[in-house]
């Protein structure tokens, strides 16, 4: 009965350091992917970011972005959740910058892309 209390413990504990150690990987959601990219900010006004279905005007909301927006001259890492299969664009400023046939299937994670947001709000992607 004595070691009931630790074995708990160590039970809560794994539970705990998994949980953390999965919420810094990259992870697949109900077929989505959660992808890592770098967004720099030239502009003098916050760059809004959604994912969502491709078009112009934009389509409803299919992911998500968080932040959802940077702040006016900074650079920040921006985690995408995007949905499986074709048919959304990653959104700036109400424009698609990315769409789903620029990722090939598996990609994951950190992406080696950079989007920059020009002064006047429009925005450029780059690889590295």
């Amino acid at each position: 009965m004595a070691n009931r209390p630790r074995r708990r413990l160590v039970v809560v504990l794994g539970a705990l350091a998994f949980g953390l150690t999965a919420c810094s990987l990259p992870v697949s959601l109900g077929g989505g992917q959660v992808w890592i990219i770098e967004v720099e900010n030239t502009s003098d006004a916050p760059a809004r970011l959604a994912v969502a279905e491709d078009g112009l005007p934009r389509g409803d909301i299919v992911g998500t972005a968080n932040p959802e927006s940077v702040p006016a001259g900074e650079t920040v890492e921006v985690t995408f959740t995007v949905p499986p299969g074709e048919g959304w664009a990653i959104f700036v400023n109400a424009v698609p910058v990315l769409v789903a046939q620029d990722f090939s299937v598996g990609e994951d994670g950190r992406l080696r892309l950079h989007i920059f947001v020009r002064p006047d709000g429009s925005s450029t992607v780059a690889i590295g």
